[in-house]
């Protein structure tokens, strides 16, 4: 989580759209999101949280099994 980003810098344009990442399929997990302090982003960081920690249940499977078999269960294991 080191890596993440929470805040806009102030040095760069970024885009603050909220998104997980598993960066190397091993220990290296981010999120990529500009946080306000308000419900809309409360709920949005927890949805991304939910996306990393089903990222990490698949960790040790082939490559080919470690995307969800439909889009959409992922968004809803987000939402969960």
């Amino acid at each position: 989580w080191e890596r993440s980003l929470f805040t806009k810098p102030a040095d760069r344009d970024v885009v603050c759209h909220a998104s997980a990442w598993d960066v190397d399929n091993e220990d290296d997990l981010r999120i990529k999101m500009c946080i306000n302090v308000n419900a809309e982003d409360f709920q949005a960081i927890h949805h991304e949280l939910g996306h990393n920690f089903y990222q990490r249940a698949y960790k040790f499977q082939p490559f080919l099994f470690r995307g969800s078999a439909n889009d959409g269960f992922h968004e809803a294991l987000g939402d969960a």
